[in-house]
């Protein structure tokens, strides 16, 4: 039986044998990371060829999968992946991200299996490679530490590719964790007694893996101890990368109001992360739009926990004593204790404070909800409503904020949206005690009459949400650039198709309404029963290419084109799979005459208007350290609007071919796979047909 792999090809690991996994062969990695990820096995077919029906992975299929590997290759697989049930439970789902796999190998590394705190990796496991003397180009005012570097954490190759900006006490930078190809962003923190490195030090690690809430990996400590080339950093915190930006960002930009059902899909991901955290006895004390980013599946995540603390539960046991526990957490909160946090520095931004902020002591998650209450008006009306202009937080009451101040002509945004007032007035009642929980809005959320009772302004959050495809609408409306998660849409949707005839008899099964419309829901419901991790969002992203403006649904003339897009699901670009998860395209020199150096100079021009022709932007790079180690070898990145996909090629000769290799910075797969596409067109043209890369490179 043959692995489809199509998009998870692009990101299959090469290890050397240094890496996290050993040195597995490229067929039994790629069999695992298709289960970790969700994907399925299927036989090659061609497209719409009729065949049986796949199924994803199940906790069987591993166990199979694990029967066909070496003891020690099982071993460290199971090491890696966790060997207890649940584990492999939720490696069937889907549920172990890119993340948690690098986090337990970091755990093997130190011996802290089963660990449930943050790694801290230490100075001696990181190691620097290569480093550019000339420095990242700088952004708001800050001038960058470091310039493209690659370095090793644990003997595993890492990258610097871009400077995202600076605070006063650290900057964040874009990295690539090259055996996997995915990335990260690093915070290096100049401070030897960081806030921030103290609190993640001390949070229980769960809260972490909630998808409303930033993602961290790791830290590395005290960096700079015998080495240089990390100064002024002395700690590096490793995350996630967010590729959409701030929420500031689509509350600011021009475009029509958001609908209600926008605003609820975006309150709601603020409410879950912040019920999550409180959970976990974490206070957040510095919430506002610049600190909540979108993710490539549209939603809301919970950044910047440098001022966030743990906080005290203070509960009197039956003798009368205080006990304060972060392990009896939700015991404590089951018997109605209140936790509150001592006032130890003005932490956080001032426009987003609730009245009692500065108080010796006052009930922190109440004060989170206040804020909340100030990013609902946001995402309606962009103006701080607490400025001094408006009264400041002297016309609050118990009730919220008064109807004359309502009145004022720059809030007419809320004329006639009483529900959206009354929401907005709980949450903003003066009395702390008067506020809702988040685990209550939770369950107004969820339409818990009990809770909708008690507080009856909350009705608005139970409202109905966007569609997929009105959301994917309404936030592109606002941000064209929106880098959704279109990878494993395409593949589903090929091996979909080729459970049928033709594009025709697999529209009509997926139009479950019988109406001749194709919705984003229906076609979502059909394609996860051969990717369970894709999103209805992504889904709706895709089809929204296809589709005019006026549309809600898809017609079949839509679905055939669409489908004819992508019934190779890419196959063709990555079969070329390269080390550092690169993507290689190998041709032969021409026999004209020229010398090898004349021949790439030419080819390299050609690979650069190939990217022009196409109408994207190119730029020489002369610091990358992408190929510098092959010969004759040239760099530029290539980009696709400004944020939409960005990759940087590079272009070398090797045992007398002509190689092109490409990597995606960031962006969605779907635009990475055009742009490659439009120039293997132009060069084949020009070159003939691609020919194998060199062994070396796989």
């Amino acid at each position: 039986m043959e692995i489809e792999v199509f998009e998870l090809m692009m990101q299959v690991y090469q290890p050397p044998p240094s890496d996290m996994l050993g040195n597995f062969k490229l067929p039994i990695f790629a069999a695992a990371m298709v289960m970790v990820m969700g994907y399925q096995f299927v036989k090659q077919k061609s497209p719409f060829e009729t065949g049986e029906d796949v199924k994803s992975c199940s906790p069987d299929d591993l166990q199979q999968l694990l029967e066909h590997l070496s003891e020690d290759s099982r071993s460290k697989l199971l090491d890696a992946l966790g060997s207890d049930n649940s584990s492999k439970e939720r490696v069937a789902e889907g549920a172990v991200s890119p993340a948690s796999i690098l986090t337990s190998f970091w755990r093997k590394k130190l011996g802290q299996e089963g660990s449930t705190g943050i790694p801290i990796v230490k100075a001696a496991d990181l190691g620097v490679i290569s480093r550019s003397a000339k420095k990242f180009e700088g952004k708001g005012g800050h001038d960058p530490w470091f310039g493209p570097t690659a370095f090793t954490v644990f003997g595993e190759r890492w990258t610097l590719d871009d400077f995202l900006g600076a605070g006063a006490f650290g900057q964040s930078y874009l990295a690539t964790h090259e055996p996997t190809g995915h990335r990260y962003v690093m915070k290096f923190l100049s401070r030897d007694n960081d806030r921030e490195l103290k609190f993640l030090k001390q949070a229980p690690f769960q809260v972490f893996q909630h998808p409303n809430v930033i993602t961290y990996v790791g830290l590395a400590t005290h960096i700079g101890r015998g080495c240089e080339s990390w100064n002024p950093a002395r700690h590096i915190v490793v995350m996630e990368a967010i590729p959409n930006g701030e929420l500031f960002d689509l509350i600011t930009a021009e475009g029509a109001v958001l609908t209600d059902g926008t605003m609820r899909r975006l309150v709601h991901g603020i409410i879950n992360g912040m019920a999550e955290l409180c959970k976990y006895g974490v206070t957040h004390r510095d919430l506002k739009p610049d600190n909540l980013l979108i993710d490539e599946n549209g939603q809301v995540v919970i950044i910047d926990l440098g001022c966030a603390n743990l906080v005290q539960w203070l509960h009197e046991d039956d003798e009368g004593e205080e006990v304060g526990s972060p392990v009896r957490i939700a015991e404590l909160k089951s018997q109605g204790s209140k936790f509150m946090r001592e006032q130890t520095a003005a932490v956080g931004t001032d426009l987003y404070h609730a009245p009692e902020y500065g108080k010796k002591m006052y009930d922190s998650e109440k004060a989170d909800v206040f804020t909340v209450g100030i990013l609902v008006f946001l995402l309606r009306q962009p103006i701080p409503p607490f400025h001094s202009y408006f009264g400041g937080l002297k016309v609050i009451t118990d009730e919220g904020a008064p109807a004359k101040w309502w009145s004022h002509k720059e809030f007419q945004a809320f004329a006639g949206d009483e529900g959206l007032k009354d929401l907005i007035n709980c949450l903003w009642a003066l009395t702390p005690e008067k506020r809702p929980t988040f685990q209550q809005l939770q369950a107004a959320m969820a339409g818990d009459e009990d809770i909708l009772e008690l507080y009856p302004k909350l009705r608005w959050l139970k409202g109905p949400l966007s569609g997929p495809l009105e959301y994917v609408r309404e936030i592109r409306a606002r941000r064209p650039n929106l880098s959704l998660k279109c990878t494993g849409v395409v593949e589903a949707l090929a091996l979909y198709n080729r459970g049928f005839e033709s594009a025709d008899a697999a529209f009509h099964a997926a139009n479950q309404s019988g109406s001749g419309k194709l919705s984003a829901t229906e076609l979502t419901a059909s394609l996860s029963n051969r990717n369970g991790v894709i999103t209805a969002e992504s889904v709706a992203d895709l089809m929204n290419r296809y589709m005019s403006k006026d549309c809600q649904e898809m017609t079949l003339e839509q679905y055939r084109v669409m489908a004819k897009a992508w019934e190779f699901g890419g196959r063709p670009i990555v079969h070329d799979v390269g080390k550092m998860n690169s993507r290689h395209f190998a041709w032969s020199r021409r026999q004209n005459g020229s010398t090898l150096e004349q021949e790439i100079a030419e080819f390299t021009s050609q690979v650069s208007k190939a990217f022009t022709s196409a109408g994207y932007a190119v730029e020489s790079v002369s610091n990358a350290v992408d190929a510098k180690n092959y010969e004759n070898s040239s760099a530029f990145t290539v980009n696709m609007g400004s944020q939409l996909c960005r990759l940087r090629v590079s272009t070398f000769t090797l045992e007398e071919k002509l190689i092109v290799q490409s990597r995606r910075l960031w962006g969605s797969s779907v635009e990475e796979l055009l742009m490659l596409q439009q120039m293997n067109n132009d060069l084949v043209e020009i070159w003939g047909s691609r020919v194998s890369p060199p062994s070396s490179l796989a």
